[in-house]
Formats: structure tokens, sequence, C-alpha cells
């Protein structure tokens, strides 16, 4: 198991319902790293989704917006995940500590991720997990670099075998 894998499991110690929401813009490259790993999630994990464990979000540049439907699903964790320049290889991905929030760069979106963290934290009572993709170029209409969706679709394997590690009685489906 990855030390990413291990953190990752860690931080969802104690889940119920996790929201996974995606952020960045697919028409900058890879930014759209969080975007291309929903997708991926959707993808690997209808079961989870019809089950009710896991609630996938597109929040693309404006993730602020769907705080209230997140809110009605009701997660007991919300992971949120965006390129950020974490000083890794193309790809590499990190749960970021949310006292390194604001030290770290992230990409495009309207609000800066940690005021965004504090809003959601203001209208949320879930576990917050913030992971950053290492983007390698966020131009605009580029392509994402096959590295970063190789580590974006990683991820997405990551949570989604961190999310079945989760007792069935322990889901929360209210």
């Amino acid at each position: 198991m990855s030390s990413q894998n291990e953190s990752l499991s860690r931080s969802l110690e104690g889940a119920t319902r996790v929201a996974v929401l995606g952020v960045g813009s697919e028409l900058r490259g890879d930014d759209g790293a969080g975007l291309v790993a929903i997708r991926e999630l959707e993808r690997i994990c209808p079961d989870l989704v019809h089950e009710c464990s896991l609630g996938v979000y597109w929040g693309s540049t404006a993730p602020e917006n769907l705080t209230g439907t997140i809110r009605d699903f009701n997660p007991s964790h919300l992971v949120i995940i965006d390129a950020a320049m974490l000083g890794l290889p193309p790809g590499g991905t990190r749960v970021i500590a949310r006292d390194e929030i604001g030290g770290v760069s992230f990409s495009t979106h309207r609000l800066p991720m940690n005021i965004l963290i504090d809003f959601i934290s203001a209208t949320l009572s879930c576990a917050i997990v913030v992971v950053g993709i290492q983007p390698s170029q966020t131009g605009l209409c580029c392509d994402v670099d096959p590295r970063v969706a190789a580590g974006a679709r990683t991820l997405a394997g990551e949570i989604a075998d961190a999310l079945r590690a989760i007792p069935r009685e322990q889901v929360d489906c209210t």
C-alpha cells in the first residue's frame, strides 16, 4: 500500500457517506485533473453511488455553488480533489493538511482553496480531506498531460479502495 493510499485511508476512517468534489477547468489542461478523477470514480464505482455511500460532484471552477447539494447528501466526509503545486512529479498526489492549504498554490477556481474550505466548514458538519494532483501545465486549451491523467485515475482507484473497505453495515443511507 502506498503512503498516499495509507494517508487517504486514515483520512476516511469512520466514514459512513463520502462526497467527492472535483475542482478545476477542463479548458486549462491539467487544471482539470480533479474532474478526471471524479469521472473515473463514476466509471469504476457505480455500485457505491447506487448504494448511497458515495456522492460525486462536478465542482469545476465554482465548487462553492454545490455546497447546498452536498449538504443535502449529508456526508460524513468530503474529499476535494484539485490540481495543486505540490513540488511532485506531474500526476503525483498528496493529501494536503488543512494548515498547509494557505501555502499551496491551487488552480483557477474563483475562491482560494482556504476560503472555500472555511465556507464549506461553516456550511457542513463533516470531515474535509483535500487531495492535490501535481499539474504539468495549465495553459488554455491544452490537453491533460497523460501523467496527470494517470495520477488522477490512480487516485480515483485509491478512493474506491478506501470506500470499499468501509463495512457495509456502517454505511448511512438516511
